[in-house]
C-alpha cells in the first residue's frame, strides 16, 4: 500500500469511504428500473427521455441522502424512487404544462430540485426510523 492510502486507512473507517461511491451506483441503475417501469406504464411503450434522465436523477437524490445511507436496500430504494418520480414529471406533469404554454426548459426544477427534495425527505425518514 501506499503511505497515503495507509494514512486514510488509520484516520477513517474504510467501510464509510466506500459506501458513498458504491450506494451512488447503485441508486443510478435502480433508477433507471424505476424509469423504465413508469415510462412504460404510463406512456405504453419506454420514453427514451426518461431513461435518459434518470441515472442523473437517481444520482442526485442517493447523493443527497448519502450521509444516512448505510445499507445497499436503501441507496436501491432511494434510487428507484427517483427515477420513478423523474419519469411520472416528465411523462405527465411537463405534458400538461407544454399543451397550456411553451416552456423553455422544465429540466431545471424536476430534475435537480424534486430529486434533492426526494432524497432530504428520504435522509429525515430514515433519521427518525434511527432515532426511534
Amino acid at each position: 500500500m501506499l503511505s497515503y492510502d495507509v494514512e486514510i486507512s488509520s484516520k477513517y473507517n474504510t467501510f464509510y469511504l466506500y459506501t458513498g461511491p458504491t450506494s451512488l451506483l447503485l441508486g443510478m441503475s435502480s433508477s433507471v428500473l424505476g424509469a423504465l417501469c413508469i415510462s412504460s406504464l404510463i406512456n405504453g411503450h419506454i420514453n427514451i427521455r426518461d431513461i435518459l434522465h434518470a441515472p442523473i436523477a437517481g444520482g442526485i437524490a442517493t447523493g443527497s441522502a448519502s450521509f444516512f445511507i448505510v445499507s445497499p436496500v436503501y441507496a436501491l430504494v432511494v434510487g428507484f424512487s427517483g427515477g420513478a418520480v423523474q419519469a411520472f414529471i416528465q411523462s405527465i406533469i411537463e405534458k400538461r404544462w407544454l399543451k397550456k404554454k411553451p416552456v423553455i426548459s422544465t429540466i431545471s426544477w424536476s430534475l435537480f430540485g424534486v430529486q434533492g427534495i426526494i432524497g432530504g425527505i428520504f435522509s429525515t425518514g430514515y433519521k427518525r426510523i434511527i432515532e426511534s
